[in-house]
Protein backbone atom coordinates (compact mmCIF):
# COMPACT_ATOMS: atom_id res chain seq x y z
CA UNK A 1 0.00 0.00 0.00
CA UNK A 2 2.78 2.43 -0.58
CA UNK A 3 3.86 4.31 2.12
CA UNK A 4 0.25 4.06 4.07
CA UNK A 5 0.05 2.22 7.10
CA UNK A 6 -2.91 -0.12 7.75
CA UNK A 7 -4.16 0.28 11.75
CA UNK A 8 -5.02 -2.69 13.11
CA UNK A 9 -7.39 -1.39 16.49
CA UNK A 10 -9.69 -3.11 18.82
CA UNK A 11 -13.01 -1.63 20.12
CA UNK A 12 -11.16 -1.31 23.27
CA UNK A 13 -8.34 0.40 21.55
CA UNK A 14 -10.87 2.31 19.50
CA UNK A 15 -12.40 3.34 22.98
CA UNK A 16 -9.45 4.04 24.54
CA UNK A 17 -8.37 6.37 21.93
CA UNK A 18 -11.37 8.73 22.29
CA UNK A 19 -10.77 8.48 25.96
CA UNK A 20 -7.37 9.66 25.24
CA UNK A 21 -8.68 12.57 22.59
CA UNK A 22 -11.14 13.96 25.47
CA UNK A 23 -7.91 14.76 27.83
CA UNK A 24 -6.79 17.10 25.12
CA UNK A 25 -10.35 18.57 23.67
CA UNK A 26 -9.45 17.34 20.13
CA UNK A 27 -12.40 17.36 17.53
CA UNK A 28 -12.62 13.86 16.50
CA UNK A 29 -16.03 11.46 15.08
CA UNK A 30 -16.18 8.34 14.94
CA UNK A 31 -18.17 7.11 11.68
CA UNK A 32 -19.60 4.48 9.47
CA UNK A 33 -18.86 3.12 6.07
CA UNK A 34 -22.39 5.15 4.96
CA UNK A 35 -20.36 8.18 7.09
CA UNK A 36 -22.80 8.25 9.91
CA UNK A 37 -21.47 9.39 12.77
CA UNK A 38 -21.29 6.72 15.64
CA UNK A 39 -19.40 8.57 18.51
CA UNK A 40 -17.80 11.71 18.92
CA UNK A 41 -15.78 13.64 21.45
CA UNK A 42 -17.22 17.41 23.12
CA UNK A 43 -15.33 18.88 20.81
CA UNK A 44 -16.25 17.07 17.55
CA UNK A 45 -20.05 17.87 18.75
CA UNK A 46 -19.47 21.22 18.98
CA UNK A 47 -17.36 21.86 15.53
CA UNK A 48 -20.56 20.41 13.77
CA UNK A 49 -23.16 21.63 16.10
CA UNK A 50 -25.04 18.34 15.78
CA UNK A 51 -26.84 15.64 17.79
CA UNK A 52 -25.08 12.52 18.78
CA UNK A 53 -25.91 10.55 15.26
CA UNK A 54 -25.94 12.47 11.92
CA UNK A 55 -24.46 12.29 8.40
CA UNK A 56 -21.25 13.51 7.48
CA UNK A 57 -22.46 14.58 4.10
CA UNK A 58 -24.30 16.88 5.64
CA UNK A 59 -21.40 19.39 6.43
CA UNK A 60 -18.34 18.00 4.47
CA UNK A 61 -17.51 18.43 0.73
CA UNK A 62 -17.90 15.36 -1.81
CA UNK A 63 -14.14 15.57 -2.09
CA UNK A 64 -13.31 14.86 1.42
CA UNK A 65 -16.63 12.40 1.38
CA UNK A 66 -14.65 10.54 -1.57
CA UNK A 67 -11.67 10.43 0.40
CA UNK A 68 -12.73 9.06 3.56
CA UNK A 69 -14.71 6.20 1.44
CA UNK A 70 -11.24 5.60 -0.09
CA UNK A 71 -9.37 5.42 2.95
CA UNK A 72 -12.44 2.67 4.46
CA UNK A 73 -12.10 0.94 1.17
CA UNK A 74 -8.18 0.31 1.15
CA UNK A 75 -7.30 0.33 4.41
CA UNK A 76 -5.17 3.36 3.94
CA UNK A 77 -4.52 6.40 6.37
CA UNK A 78 -5.04 9.78 4.74
CA UNK A 79 -5.92 12.96 4.91
CA UNK A 80 -8.00 16.30 3.58
CA UNK A 81 -9.16 19.61 4.33
CA UNK A 82 -12.03 21.68 4.94
CA UNK A 83 -13.42 24.90 6.43
CA UNK A 84 -15.81 24.54 9.20
CA UNK A 85 -16.64 27.16 11.24
CA UNK A 86 -15.29 29.27 9.12
CA UNK A 87 -11.58 28.09 9.94
CA UNK A 88 -9.70 25.92 7.67
CA UNK A 89 -9.40 22.28 9.60
CA UNK A 90 -6.84 19.27 8.57
CA UNK A 91 -8.83 15.87 8.45
CA UNK A 92 -6.25 13.46 9.39
CA UNK A 93 -8.56 10.02 8.13
CA UNK A 94 -7.55 6.60 10.12
CA UNK A 95 -10.01 3.49 8.69
CA UNK A 96 -10.46 1.05 11.74
CA UNK A 97 -12.25 -1.80 9.87
CA UNK A 98 -15.73 -0.97 9.34
CA UNK A 99 -15.60 2.27 10.57
CA UNK A 100 -13.59 5.17 10.30
CA UNK A 101 -11.90 7.82 13.09
CA UNK A 102 -11.71 11.64 11.76
CA UNK A 103 -9.31 13.45 13.96
CA UNK A 104 -10.10 17.44 12.90
CA UNK A 105 -6.89 19.85 13.47
CA UNK A 106 -6.48 23.88 12.21
CA UNK A 107 -4.48 23.40 8.98
CA UNK A 108 -1.36 23.89 10.41
CA UNK A 109 1.90 21.81 11.23
CA UNK A 110 0.24 20.07 14.03
CA UNK A 111 0.71 16.20 14.53
CA UNK A 112 -2.10 15.04 16.46
CA UNK A 113 -0.75 11.88 16.80
CA UNK A 114 2.07 12.83 18.71
CA UNK A 115 -0.67 14.53 21.15
CA UNK A 116 -2.32 11.06 21.66
CA UNK A 117 1.08 9.35 22.07
CA UNK A 118 1.64 12.15 24.62
CA UNK A 119 -1.39 11.43 26.70
CA UNK A 120 -1.03 7.68 26.66
CA UNK A 121 2.64 7.93 28.00
CA UNK A 122 1.53 10.23 30.71
CA UNK A 123 -1.27 7.78 31.57
CA UNK A 124 1.18 5.02 31.48
CA UNK A 125 3.88 7.05 33.51
CA UNK A 126 1.00 7.44 36.44
CA UNK A 127 0.52 3.97 36.63
CA UNK A 128 4.00 3.13 37.14
CA UNK A 129 4.59 6.14 39.93
CA UNK A 130 1.56 4.65 41.67
CA UNK A 131 3.17 1.36 42.08
CA UNK A 132 6.46 2.31 43.35
CA UNK A 133 5.94 3.06 47.49
CA UNK A 134 4.52 -0.47 47.38
CA UNK A 135 7.19 -1.69 45.48
CA UNK A 136 9.82 -0.01 47.64
CA UNK A 137 7.80 -1.67 50.89
CA UNK A 138 9.02 -4.79 50.02
CA UNK A 139 12.73 -6.43 51.10
CA UNK A 140 14.86 -5.24 48.51
CA UNK A 141 12.66 -3.42 46.77
CA UNK A 142 14.47 -0.55 46.43
CA UNK A 143 16.15 -0.99 42.76
CA UNK A 144 13.26 -2.60 41.31
CA UNK A 145 11.13 0.86 42.59
CA UNK A 146 14.58 2.74 41.46
CA UNK A 147 13.94 1.61 37.77
CA UNK A 148 9.72 1.89 37.70
CA UNK A 149 10.57 5.32 38.60
CA UNK A 150 13.23 5.60 35.99
CA UNK A 151 11.13 4.40 33.46
CA UNK A 152 8.21 6.15 34.53
CA UNK A 153 10.50 9.63 34.23
CA UNK A 154 11.68 8.80 30.15
CA UNK A 155 7.72 8.38 29.75
CA UNK A 156 7.15 11.90 30.67
CA UNK A 157 10.29 13.05 29.19
CA UNK A 158 9.48 11.55 25.74
CA UNK A 159 5.26 13.05 26.10
CA UNK A 160 7.41 15.90 26.77
CA UNK A 161 8.89 16.11 22.97
CA UNK A 162 6.01 15.06 21.96
CA UNK A 163 3.37 18.02 22.93
CA UNK A 164 6.74 20.19 21.95
CA UNK A 165 6.60 18.93 18.48
CA UNK A 166 3.30 18.57 18.63
CA UNK A 167 2.21 22.26 19.04
CA UNK A 168 0.80 21.85 22.70
CA UNK A 169 2.08 25.21 23.81
CA UNK A 170 2.05 26.68 27.43
CA UNK A 171 3.72 29.94 28.25
CA UNK A 172 7.24 29.37 29.71
CA UNK A 173 9.03 31.19 32.60
CA UNK A 174 11.85 32.79 30.63
CA UNK A 175 14.97 33.72 33.30
CA UNK A 176 18.19 35.09 32.98
CA UNK A 177 20.32 31.63 32.40
CA UNK A 178 24.03 31.46 33.27
CA UNK A 179 24.86 29.13 30.25
CA UNK A 180 28.48 28.42 31.15
CA UNK A 181 27.52 27.33 34.96
CA UNK A 182 24.55 25.19 33.16
CA UNK A 183 27.67 23.38 31.38
CA UNK A 184 30.02 23.09 33.81
CA UNK A 185 27.47 21.50 36.57
CA UNK A 186 26.23 19.38 33.96
CA UNK A 187 29.79 18.03 33.38
CA UNK A 188 30.42 17.53 36.76
CA UNK A 189 27.23 15.34 36.95
CA UNK A 190 28.07 13.56 34.00
CA UNK A 191 31.85 12.28 35.28
CA UNK A 192 30.24 11.59 38.23
CA UNK A 193 28.00 8.65 36.32
CA UNK A 194 31.18 7.58 34.38
CA UNK A 195 31.15 9.46 31.40
CA UNK A 196 34.36 11.24 29.86
CA UNK A 197 33.56 14.70 28.94
CA UNK A 198 35.55 18.27 29.08
CA UNK A 199 33.40 21.66 29.19
CA UNK A 200 34.59 25.08 27.97
CA UNK A 201 32.45 27.72 28.70
CA UNK A 202 33.22 31.22 30.39
CA UNK A 203 31.46 32.17 34.16
CA UNK A 204 28.72 34.39 33.93
CA UNK A 205 28.06 33.69 30.32
CA UNK A 206 24.07 35.07 30.55
CA UNK A 207 21.15 34.34 27.99
CA UNK A 208 17.85 35.06 29.11
CA UNK A 209 15.67 31.96 28.01
CA UNK A 210 14.31 28.70 29.57
CA UNK A 211 17.00 26.53 31.55
CA UNK A 212 15.41 24.04 31.86
CA UNK A 213 14.70 23.45 27.92
CA UNK A 214 18.20 24.07 27.08
CA UNK A 215 19.63 21.90 29.76
CA UNK A 216 16.92 19.49 28.03
CA UNK A 217 18.10 19.67 24.67
CA UNK A 218 22.01 19.20 25.30
CA UNK A 219 21.02 16.63 27.20
CA UNK A 220 19.54 14.51 24.66
CA UNK A 221 22.38 15.88 22.11
CA UNK A 222 24.70 13.96 24.62
CA UNK A 223 22.67 10.89 24.91
CA UNK A 224 23.00 10.83 21.11
CA UNK A 225 26.56 10.73 21.17
CA UNK A 226 26.59 8.05 23.50
CA UNK A 227 24.26 6.34 21.70
CA UNK A 228 25.81 5.83 18.83
CA UNK A 229 29.36 6.22 20.17
CA UNK A 230 28.94 3.96 23.33
CA UNK A 231 29.90 4.03 27.02
CA UNK A 232 33.93 4.74 26.07
CA UNK A 233 33.18 7.79 23.74
CA UNK A 234 35.03 11.16 24.59
CA UNK A 235 32.70 14.00 24.66
CA UNK A 236 33.41 18.47 24.60
CA UNK A 237 30.90 20.29 25.37
CA UNK A 238 31.67 23.84 24.87
CA UNK A 239 29.64 27.23 25.42
CA UNK A 240 31.09 30.57 23.87
CA UNK A 241 29.47 34.17 23.34
CA UNK A 242 28.52 34.52 19.38
CA UNK A 243 27.52 37.23 18.02
CA UNK A 244 24.23 38.35 19.99
CA UNK A 245 23.36 35.09 21.11
CA UNK A 246 25.09 31.98 22.85
CA UNK A 247 26.52 28.73 20.89
CA UNK A 248 26.68 25.48 22.32
CA UNK A 249 28.71 22.94 21.00
CA UNK A 250 28.85 19.20 21.73
CA UNK A 251 31.54 17.40 19.71
CA UNK A 252 32.58 13.48 20.01
CA UNK A 253 34.69 10.99 18.27
CA UNK A 254 32.43 8.18 17.88
CA UNK A 255 31.51 7.24 14.33
CA UNK A 256 29.78 9.94 13.57
CA UNK A 257 26.55 10.68 11.33
CA UNK A 258 26.21 11.22 7.67
CA UNK A 259 23.84 14.47 6.00
CA UNK A 260 21.36 11.78 4.98
CA UNK A 261 21.22 9.91 8.52
CA UNK A 262 20.46 13.79 9.78
CA UNK A 263 17.72 14.03 7.79
CA UNK A 264 16.21 11.19 7.97
CA UNK A 265 16.62 11.97 12.37
CA UNK A 266 15.19 15.31 11.36
CA UNK A 267 12.10 14.44 9.69
CA UNK A 268 11.54 11.20 10.01
CA UNK A 269 8.94 11.80 12.73
CA UNK A 270 6.47 13.85 10.31
CA UNK A 271 6.05 10.94 7.90
CA UNK A 272 2.68 8.66 8.14
CA UNK A 273 4.77 5.85 8.79
CA UNK A 274 5.88 6.92 11.76
CA UNK A 275 2.92 4.55 13.27
CA UNK A 276 -0.23 6.01 15.79
CA UNK A 277 0.52 5.52 19.44
CA UNK A 278 3.89 4.46 18.53
CA UNK A 279 6.52 5.68 21.35
CA UNK A 280 9.79 5.33 18.95
CA UNK A 281 9.12 8.63 17.20
CA UNK A 282 13.33 9.35 17.13
CA UNK A 283 12.37 13.10 18.30
CA UNK A 284 15.68 14.12 19.72
CA UNK A 285 17.33 15.62 16.83
CA UNK A 286 13.85 17.84 15.95
CA UNK A 287 13.53 18.12 19.70
CA UNK A 288 16.69 20.08 20.03
CA UNK A 289 16.03 21.87 17.05
CA UNK A 290 12.80 23.23 17.99
CA UNK A 291 14.45 24.41 21.61
CA UNK A 292 16.97 26.64 19.26
CA UNK A 293 14.34 27.76 17.24
CA UNK A 294 12.06 28.65 20.43
CA UNK A 295 15.01 30.51 21.36
CA UNK A 296 15.57 32.17 17.85
CA UNK A 297 18.17 30.42 16.78
CA UNK A 298 18.75 27.28 15.19
CA UNK A 299 20.95 23.77 15.37
CA UNK A 300 22.78 22.46 12.57
CA UNK A 301 26.28 20.03 12.51
CA UNK A 302 29.51 20.29 11.26
CA UNK A 303 31.04 17.99 8.68
CA UNK A 304 34.89 17.11 7.97
CA UNK A 305 36.69 15.22 10.89
CA UNK A 306 35.80 12.06 12.52
CA UNK A 307 33.49 11.96 15.43
CA UNK A 308 30.10 14.12 15.12
CA UNK A 309 29.95 17.91 16.40
CA UNK A 310 26.39 19.35 16.59
CA UNK A 311 26.15 23.07 17.66
CA UNK A 312 22.85 24.77 19.12
CA UNK A 313 22.89 28.62 18.52
CA UNK A 314 20.03 30.14 20.76
CA UNK A 315 19.50 34.13 21.55
CA UNK A 316 18.05 36.10 23.85
CA UNK A 317 13.76 36.04 24.23
CA UNK A 318 11.88 38.50 25.86
CA UNK A 319 10.37 37.91 29.02
CA UNK A 320 6.75 36.20 28.34
CA UNK A 321 7.89 36.17 24.63
CA UNK A 322 9.24 32.16 24.57
CA UNK A 323 5.92 29.42 24.49
CA UNK A 324 7.05 25.56 24.46
CA UNK A 325 5.66 22.46 26.03
CA UNK A 326 5.77 22.01 29.76
CA UNK A 327 9.47 20.47 30.62
CA UNK A 328 9.18 16.91 32.24
CA UNK A 329 10.11 16.99 35.94
CA UNK A 330 11.56 14.05 38.43
CA UNK A 331 11.37 13.19 41.71
CA UNK A 332 14.12 12.23 43.48
CA UNK A 333 15.86 11.41 39.74
CA UNK A 334 17.87 14.15 37.68
CA UNK A 335 17.76 14.16 33.96
CA UNK A 336 20.70 12.97 33.51
CA UNK A 337 19.61 9.88 34.97
CA UNK A 338 16.30 9.37 32.54
CA UNK A 339 18.75 10.18 29.71
CA UNK A 340 21.94 7.93 31.00
CA UNK A 341 19.20 4.91 31.91
CA UNK A 342 17.56 5.84 28.34
CA UNK A 343 21.01 5.33 26.53
CA UNK A 344 22.94 2.66 28.83
CA UNK A 345 19.80 0.51 29.56
CA UNK A 346 18.88 -0.26 33.56
CA UNK A 347 21.20 -2.78 33.55
CA UNK A 348 24.44 -1.40 32.32
CA UNK A 349 23.30 2.14 33.97
CA UNK A 350 24.32 2.37 37.91
CA UNK A 351 23.13 5.40 39.42
CA UNK A 352 25.07 7.12 42.51
CA UNK A 353 23.17 7.30 45.47
CA UNK A 354 20.85 4.64 46.78
CA UNK A 355 17.33 6.92 45.95
CA UNK A 356 18.12 6.15 42.08
CA UNK A 357 19.11 2.37 42.17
Amino acid sequence: MDEMQLLHLSQDGLQGILQTMELYHKAAVVASEQLMVLQQTEDGGRLFASGSFYSLEDHLSPEACREIRRCIEFGEEGQTRETLVGVEKAIRILPLGDRVLLLFEDAQERFPALLLDAARMRQSASVLLATVSQIEALPGGETAAARIRREAMRLIRQASHCELLGGENTSAGCSACDIGALVHKLGGVLREKGISIQTEAPVGLMLAGDAALIHSAVMTLISNSLRYGGEKVQIRLRAQRHDDGVLLRIEDDGPGMSAQAIARQANGWKQKDAGLLDGDWGMGIPFASRVAELHGGRLYYLYGKPGCTVCLMLRDVELGELESGAVYESDSLSAVDVELSVVLGADAYRAAGKAQG
